[in-house]
């Protein structure tokens, strides 16, 4: 039930984060404590991919959902390894090789985009920021083919 997907493979978790209802997110987070083990709440629920590849973390950047983006951090930060946090929020990339950062631009977030640029200086090194999250130009894992 928690973890179970519509047609987008998209969670009841995705689509709470997608369309800024703190509350459902928040009660699917403590039944998922409740009733999932670690390695299903980081894999299935704050790393878990849709579709389209996309967090999330990516889905509430892309929304402008600034209620629910510090939230996701902050289970993030306690719940994930920093190598997590880097390489799969942060610098995680979408099928069309964007960013939550990306994401948050296209649909001109700037308070999303002051967010995750302060948590990016929080985590990351200036070169993975500069090369990776703003300029894209490093080679990243992506959809085959890409």
């Amino acid at each position: 039930m928690f973890l179970g997907t519509d047609i987008f493979r998209s969670t009841a978790w995705h689509r709470a984060a997608e369309r800024g209802n703190s509350e459902i997110l928040q009660k699917v987070w403590e039944w998922a404590t409740e009733n999932l083990t670690t390695e299903e709440i980081n894999n299935k629920l704050l790393l878990g991919i849709d579709i389209f590849r996309r967090t999330a973390w990516h889905r509430a950047a892309e929304r402008g959902n600034s209620e629910i983006l510090p939230k996701v951090w902050e289970w993030a930060t306690e719940n994930l390894t920093t190598e997590e946090i880097n390489n799969k929020l942060l610098l995680g990339i979408d099928i069309f090789r964007r960013t939550a950062w990306h994401r948050a631009a296209q649909r001109g977030n700037s308070d999303i985009l002051q967010r995750v640029w302060a948590w990016a200086n929080e985590k990351l090194a200036t070169e993975e920021i500069n090369n990776k999250m703003l300029l894209g130009t490093e080679k990243r894992e992506g959809p085959p083919g890409s």
